[in-house]
């Protein structure tokens, strides 16, 4: 891969054709960028400006947008090509005509209209809180994939989605996607994550300490984190260790004291979240939960105060210890199913900060 331009910015008039593996640097364009890298192809442009960009190939992960000015982005290729937009990208209309991931990690890819010449698949990555995305009338978009690091997804309508796949919240406006039960039941789901917070282990306060309060945890579409930082949680994580025989199965699991007080304090913290999918009423019902291909349901006449959640008399939260790396609850990726058997993928996280 080659690197192209001067080290001060350097003004070009007329087209600029990328055909190769390239990193374009500190150039303004008064003309059109044609990104053609071919299928496996990577470009990145770095300080340019340009009137026009056009990109017709590229790589899942192959075109980086960094500190680009542009007044319009159009996306044409054969097939999908991701596009990242970094801090300090500004473009004011993006057109996507093909399949193509649109990763917005930073700037903005401005009004965004999806054309696809055929019904393509769509991903939409990142921040969309500085643009508006519309499907125009004489659009069909095939399948429309919101990524769970998605945020501010508002699509217009106005043609047809035959199907939307979100694993983040999204507000689809004018016409309903043709798989709108399906979304709504999705979303009702990815909602729920975050309202299943608000449950109140009362009966449990005495125990307080023993676990983060599940009110704390950050959900971002179906990524739950907790984060464990020295400023909220080390007296807590400290009073675990002081309990009596903590040193001794310290020990015994070979790890040191405030490592295994740690991993409790974390295990804990999971089990109750995990109950409260369950303990929570708020018409929303999770009837299983899916943990490593297989099937766990909330056994009535389980005594755990926290979760009950159990496969052939085993907990969910001692299968998940047994599967973690020196049983150290940090990330854990399960599905959440309701009635109708619709499935939502959750990722839990334990962030040490």
């Amino acid at each position: 891969m080659g690197t192209y331009g001067p080290g001060t910015s350097t003004t070009l008039n007329g087209n600029l054709y990328v055909n190769s593996n390239a990193t374009l640097q500190n150039l303004t364009v008064n003309g059109t960028v044609y990104v053609n890298p071919g299928d496996d192809g990577t470009v990145t442009l770095n300080n340019v400006t340009a009137t026009n960009i056009v990109v017709l190939s590229g790589a899942t992960n192959s075109i980086h947008l960094n500190n680009v000015t542009a007044d319009s982005l159009t996306v044409k290729n054969d097939d999908s090509v991701r596009i990242e937009s970094n801090p300090g990208t500004a473009i004011t209309s993006t057109i996507v005509q093909s399949g193509a991931t649109l990763d917005a990690k930073g700037g903005s890819f401005g009004t965004i209209e999806l054309v696809p010449a055929t019904s393509a698949a769509i991903e939409l990555r990142g921040d969309f809180s500085g643009s508006s995305i519309t499907v125009p009338s004489n659009a069909t978009v095939g399948q429309l994939v919101v990524a769970s690091d998605a945020n501010a997804v508002t699509v217009n309508n106005q043609g047809a989605i035959s199907e939307v796949k979100a694993d983040a919240a999204v507000n689809i406006t004018g016409n309903a996607p043709a798989n709108k039960d399906e979304f709504d039941a999705e979303q009702g789901l990815i909602t729920f994550l975050n309202t299943a917070k608000g449950y109140n282990y009362t009966v449990d306060t005495p125990a307080k300490g023993n676990y983060k309060a599940i009110a704390d945890l950050e959900v971002a579409g179906n990524t739950v984190t907790m984060n464990i930082n020295a400023s909220t949680d080390v007296a807590a994580i400290e009073a675990i260790g002081a309990k009596s025989g903590m040193q001794a199965k310290a020990d015994a699991a070979g790890k040191k004291l405030d490592a295994y007080a740690t991993d409790l304090y974390a295990m804990n913290t999971l089990a109750r979240y995990l109950g409260s999918l369950y303990r929570l009423d708020t018409g929303v019902t999770i009837e299983t939960i899916i943990y490593n291909d297989k099937e766990y349901t909330w056994n009535t006449s389980g005594t755990n105060i926290a979760s009950n959640w159990e496969n052939n008399g085993k907990t969910l939260v001692s299968e998940v210890v047994d599967n973690s790396v020196n049983r150290s609850v940090r990330n854990v990726d399960f599905k959440i199913v309701n009635a109708d058997d619709i499935q939502v993928p959750v990722s839990y996280k334990t962030v040490l900060q």
